[in-house]
């Protein structure tokens, strides 16, 4: 998948891929060991949503907004609710931070 279809973040430890129109992880590896930790790219949505008309993960819009040090994902349902993903490499850190609220 070329760079225009992703988004990318990376730091001395980590680089992570997501998917542009979807949000989801496609890559993560280990910068240092050259250990790729995804080895399976989810046909949906990383996450699901409980409401009164059931279990779901349409959205009918996404987008992404780079931040310092990460990028905020927003999913957009056809009942009005936004999920929204906060995803952060912090600099020196080998941990990827996921924050998420509707």
């Amino acid at each position: 998948m070329s760079e225009t279809q992703t988004i990318s973040l990376e730091n001395q430890a980590l680089a992570l891929r997501m998917n542009r129109q979807t949000g989801v992880i496609e890559s993560l590896r280990n910068k240092k060991t050259n250990l790729e930790l995804i080895t399976l790219t989810p046909a949906t949505v990383p996450w699901r949503l409980e409401t009164e008309s059931g279990w779901t993960s349409a959205f009918e819009r996404f987008t992404s907004e780079a931040v310092p040090d990460g990028v905020v994902l927003r999913w957009q349902t056809a009942d009005g609710l936004t999920i929204e993903a906060r995803v952060e490499l912090l600099q020196g850190s080998p941990q990827v931070s996921f924050r998420v609220r509707v």
